[in-house]
């Protein structure tokens, strides 16, 4: 009976260590997608925050890297100031509006903010990977 403990023993460690190692490679794989995702993303936010302009080309080439990554869900919006006067003064409201296609300008104070989802996974793939990302970026236009 002693032998048949060891032997069991041995079994689940060449199984955990098998485990481990497929783990160990897989894991740093999704960790370098992760952060691949997120550095391509800022960049794009400090490009249009700096050029102040959405223009449909490079949002379609930067929906195309993301995309070519694996399943996310990307959105852009724009919360553009809109200037009003009333008795009491100047009223700034934002207005949202979700960039989908065309040139856009922006003006000066609007928020842009970008929103990078990963698909949801599943128990196994959370358990193996971690949980799905989810990136927010944005900024105002000076």
């Amino acid at each position: 009976m002693e032998s048949f403990g060891r032997m069991i023993t041995m079994f689940v460690g060449v199984v955990g260590l098998a485990f481990l190692v497929c783990y160990q490679k897989t894991a740093a794989v999704q960790w370098q997608k992760n952060e691949t995702v997120r550095e391509l993303s800022q960049a794009y936010t400090e490009r249009i925050l700096e050029e102040k302009c959405i223009s449909e080309k490079e949002w379609m080439a930067f929906q195309k890297q993301i995309r070519s990554l694996g399943k996310y869900r990307i959105q852009l919006t724009v919360y553009e100031r809109k200037r009003y006067e009333n008795k009491s003064g100047r009223i700034y409201l934002f207005t949202e509006s979700v960039y989908l296609s065309g040139t856009k300008m922006l003006t000066e104070g609007s928020y842009v903010r970008l929103v990078v989802t990963e698909a949801e996974k599943s128990v196994s793939e959370t358990f193996l990977y971690g949980m799905a990302g989810n990136i927010v970026l944005g900024g105002r236009i000076p």
